[in-house]
């Protein structure tokens, strides 16, 4: 991706969550949506809440160039842990639900990324 493709990834401004719905985007929540068209290649998504807490969604594709296959989220400010060579990297608690199944990484031991498989898991 070329600096005149990246300046051409211009998010629309919020809506609510029926005009994300009209203009093809997912509801997930009656709070206003930021809708964005992720472009083929990696493209990562920074963000930061008004307590200057750091967020970024990490959209990867499993051949360069390609459309985005998975999505890595990593949150910034919290506790630190170590890589296997010593490192240091941010790790935080996920919770996950799936009806009435779910995992709390409160409970065991908490994740450096969480990623998301947007093709079923296969490569």
């Amino acid at each position: 991706m070329t600096m005149t493709d990246i300046h051409n990834v211009v998010p629309f401004p919020p809506v609510v969550p029926a005009d994300a719905v009209a203009a093809g985007y997912a509801e997930f929540n009656r709070n206003p949506h930021l809708c964005v068209d992720v472009p083929d290649g990696g493209f990562t998504i920074t963000a930061k809440t008004t307590e200057g807490k750091r967020i970024t969604f990490a959209f990867q594709p499993y051949k360069n160039g390609g459309p985005p296959q998975c999505v890595d989220i990593q949150y910034h400010d919290g506790e630190q842990g170590l890589t296997q060579n010593g490192e240091p990297w941010p790790v935080f608690d996920v919770l996950g639900f799936a009806g009435n199944k779910g995992f709390d990484t409160r409970d065991t031991n908490k994740v450096g990324i969480a990623c998301i498989l947007m093709d079923g898991g296969e490569q």
